[in-house]
């Protein structure tokens, strides 16, 4: 009788990307709504910028961040940086990257750093509120049915001439 395994759908780099987002805005208590909006998409653009985290899939990653911020005449300035260590079931990539918004040391600034640990992504996504898709479900197959299935001479339509 065949059993199936149920397992969870590797995160993909945006949810990656949006989850390391989400995690490094959080950390910032007193950031007004409209800064948020302003800071989110730009370190997810940031992000995007590497190759490992652009269209790709991984089992597993963790992650280490520092975000500098301040302001300058009402005005958001922050810099950012992002190692981050993604595994492709056994590939591991390490990587670093960073992005700006304006010059963070103009105005009176802020550092906080933070870090991801490695998780399940199914975890991962409730911890930064993304939806989370359907488990994929992996049929192993029976024990009597492995290896290659050949058709019987004679089996299957025969056209009458």
């Amino acid at each position: 009788m065949a059993t199936s395994v149920t397992t969870p759908v590797p995160l993909d780099s945006s949810e990656i990307a949006e989850g390391i987002a989400v995690r490094m805005i959080s950390s910032i208590a007193d950031l007004e709504e409209q800064d948020r909006e302003v800071l989110k998409p730009a370190i997810m653009a940031s992000l995007a910028k590497t190759c490992s985290l652009n269209r790709a899939v991984y089992s597993k990653f963790s992650a280490k961040w520092r975000l500098s911020y301040g302001f300058l005449k009402d005005s958001l300035l922050a810099k950012w940086w992002v190692d981050y260590e993604l595994d492709d079931f056994g590939r591991v990539t390490k990587g670093g990257i960073g992005g700006n918004i304006g010059n963070p040391e103009e105005g009176a600034g802020f550092r906080i750093e933070g870090s991801i640990d490695e998780m399940p992504p199914d975890k991962f996504r409730r911890d930064t509120k993304q939806p989370i898709p359907l488990p994929q479900v992996v049929k192993k197959p029976e024990t009597n049915q492995i290896g290659l299935t050949h058709s019987r001479r004679g089996e299957g339509k025969r056209k009458d001439a």
